[in-house]
């Protein structure tokens, strides 16, 4: 468990530091989806269509994350990949239910993630 913890951590690093900006764009793209994501679900209650416009669009930036992963790793399995993505995905999540848990749900940061909230879901990304 902690060898792969820890070529997990590892893994991340690589891909903060050595990366182009396109998939340093994706790693950014899939930390701020799941910073709305989790802001979202515990401070707003989104319509339905917008709802499943949103997480639409962060299913497509977990794929991107997991095939980046999968590319700069190749050698990992897909459960590997999937942790990989669930771990850094739990730091993200955490952190703002910890901004929300000392701030509530009024604080300026959160109230800036559900605002993009609503622009993550109009988004149309290019093919």
């Amino acid at each position: 468990m902690l060898n792969i913890t820890r070529t997990v951590s590892i893994l991340v690093l690589f891909i903060c530091f050595n990366s182009n900006a396109e998939n340093i764009n994706i790693l950014k793209m899939y930390n701020q989806f799941t910073a709305v994501s989790a802001a979202s679900g515990k401070c707003m209650t989104p319509q339905k269509d917008e709802l499943t416009a949103f997480l639409a669009n962060y299913q497509m930036v977990t794929t991107l994350m997991y095939q980046e992963i999968k590319k700069r790793k190749p050698d990992f399995t897909e459960e590997q990949a999937k942790k990989a993505i669930k771990m850094g995905s739990s730091k993200v999540t955490a952190a703002v239910y910890k901004v929300i848990e000392t701030e509530s749900c009024n604080s300026p940061k959160i109230q800036g993630l559900i605002k993009r909230f609503h622009v993550q879901a109009k988004w149309k990304p290019s093919a």
